[in-house]
């Protein structure tokens, strides 16, 4: 309902599955575990104390989670690219930044996932190793991180004059009324 889309869902729609199997919901398991809002009892997951407060303040909860998504949490677990250490996840403020930006940068036209990979590593050329590099960016930043925090959606699309895989990256309602961002200062 949030339009957080798992791959295994959309291509097994009718099969049940088993929690592990789908990689947004162990995300967000290890991700509210993390934060101290679920731990575990008797092979269960039980809400605590700070959780039940974090529920009563929507601001708490969001800026908890981020937090430890940021700091805490590690994405390398999740998306196969372990060679990349921290690329991505750990430069959340940088990448809404980009993302505002490029948004900006090209009114009236939809910018492809290129767009935003290319103005990224613009302002981080130390981490740009190549072509899985910019996949593991892509991939951890657009497609984990913004969607499952439900700040984007992310449609993939063959480019018939470019013979081209792209992914268009679309802000949600809700992306507008979370983030704001100063840009005289580039403060989020």
């Amino acid at each position: 309902e949030a339009g957080i889309r798992d791959w295994y869902f959309e291509e097994y729609p009718r099969q049940r599955i088993q929690e592990d199997e789908a990689r947004f919901v162990r995300i967000a398991r290890d991700l509210a575990t993390k934060a101290g809002i679920v731990r575990k009892r008797n092979n269960a997951l039980v809400m605590t104390r700070k959780g039940e407060e974090l529920l009563l303040d929507k601001q708490a909860l969001l800026e908890t989670l981020i937090r430890v998504y940021v700091h805490l949490f590690n994405a390398d677990d999740y998306d196969g690219f372990e060679t990349i250490p921290g690329l991505g996840f750990r430069d959340a403020g940088l990448s809404i930044l980009v993302f505002d930006k490029v948004r900006k940068g090209m009114p009236g036209e939809t910018p492809t996932d290129w767009d935003y990979v290319r103005a990224y590593f613009n302002a981080r050329p130390d981490a740009y190793t190549g072509e899985s590099s910019a996949n593991g960016y892509m991939f951890r930043t657009y497609q984990t991180f913004m969607e499952l925090f439900g700040m984007v959606t992310t449609d993939s699309y063959w480019d018939k004059e470019k013979m081209e895989r792209f992914l268009s990256i679309n802000p949600t309602s809700l992306y507008d009324r979370m983030i704001f961002i100063d840009e005289e200062v580039d403060l989020i």
